[in-house]
């Protein structure tokens, strides 16, 4: 198949991390994925072999969250990624936060340009 665009691989694996994170917090019945790595790369395979070449157009969810401040004297951290498919960039960032919802310390990364089609 070829080589895999990292571009996908992180906004793919982004995507999982914060599905399978929510699942954890909403449902008392989820269990984490011991081979979390083979189930992204798998499905990244799978994703490249599809024709996207339909026409049609993805619908769209819109979700309302929220965040919860962590127990007392504990923190919490909160990531996301970007992928900016007009140029092509990868982004992410981040923070820690305390109970009190305060910012203890944050990240912003710029991952740089990959071109896959």
């Amino acid at each position: 198949m070829g080589k895999i665009p990292g571009y996908l691989l992180f906004a793919v694996a982004m995507w999982f991390m914060w599905e399978w994170r929510c699942n954890s917090v909403f449902d008392s019945k989820f269990v984490p994925p011991v081979c979390a790595g083979k189930i992204i790369l798998n499905y990244v395979t799978d994703w490249l072999k599809v024709d996207y070449n339909t026409g049609s157009k993805p619908g769209k969810k819109t979700c309302f969250l929220t965040w919860y401040s962590p127990e007392e004297n504990c923190i919490k951290p909160n990531v996301d990624g970007s992928l900016n498919i007009e140029n092509d960039t990868i982004s992410a960032g981040g923070v820690i936060r305390n109970h009190m919802k305060i910012w203890l310390r944050g990240f912003a990364l710029n991952k740089g340009y990959e071109k896959y089609y």
